[in-house]
């Protein structure tokens, strides 16, 4: 009995350590292997974002190279988008790559680095051919579906019986072509990605105009890190004046 048990728990013990390497982590030149209960060493910041986003992917490099700047190493963490906002005010992470500033009416404990570092651009999509531009009075005809804990689209889809969420960008794609939801809402960024990755899906799926959203995005911090503000600020503003 004791021998059974001893190899039931080793097992468990490679079981884990499997899962553990598997978890998908972006990790800046010099950072550490981390998960998120791990100790920080001194000057290492993890950074969570919204998993699948291509949009928040596109702004690794940029902060990356801020916070190298002001001699901070880096690890960039994806997770569902509210469970990433959750560990945010908690303090479990330490920054989110980019919100809307309607994010401090949802969660506490953040600061704003008070520089626009990318403009979102939100829009509905459909593959259905009757739907010609997206105004909100069509909504209440179809099945509606958005990510979950994305602010913009979330104002859009509530109070709508027929709507319901995914916590990846993919699960909306797939839904659309599988005939179980009609109009989907995503960063441009997100689903341009996406149809790069499934071509023959692009032909049928048209984006919407207007676009739904058009805002400035902000990096957040948690506020024990406040005091990383102006030199932050400094170090992303003069890396985007170096872009143009």
């Amino acid at each position: 009995m004791f021998c059974f048990r001893e190899k039931i728990a080793g097992f468990c013990r490679k079981a884990a350590m499997v899962l553990i390497a598997c978890l998908p982590v972006f990790h800046e030149a010099g950072a550490h292997d981390c998960t998120e209960n791990c100790s920080r060493e001194k000057g290492h910041i993890q950074i969570g974002y919204t998993v699948g986003s291509a949009l928040m992917e596109s702004l690794i490099p940029l902060l990356s190279k801020a916070y190298k700047q002001i001699g901070h190493d880096v690890v960039f963490l994806p997770h569902p988008s509210n469970r990433s906002l959750s560990h945010l005010e908690d303090g479990i992470l330490d920054a989110e790559i980019a919100r809307l500033s309607v994010v401090e009416k949802k969660i506490g404990n953040i600061v704003r680095i008070n520089i626009p570092i990318h403009t979102l651009k939100g829009f509905a999509y459909t593959n259905r051919g009757e739907i010609e531009e997206y105004t909100p009075e069509i909504l209440g005809h179809y099945r509606l579906t958005s990510l979950r804990g994305v602010l913009w689209s979330d104002r859009v889809v509530t109070n709508h019986p027929r709507s319901n969420q995914m916590t990846q960008p993919a699960d909306l794609l797939r839904l659309l072509q599988e005939g179980r939801t009609d109009i989907i809402f995503l960063a441009e960024e997100t689903m341009d990605r996406l149809l790069e990755n499934h071509p023959a899906t692009s032909v049928k799926i048209r984006k919407l105009y207007p676009a739904i959203a058009i805002q400035p995005m902000y990096h957040y911090i948690h506020k024990k890190h406040r005091d990383l503000v102006p030199e932050l600020e400094k170090a992303i503003s003069d890396l985007l004046k170096n872009r143009k």
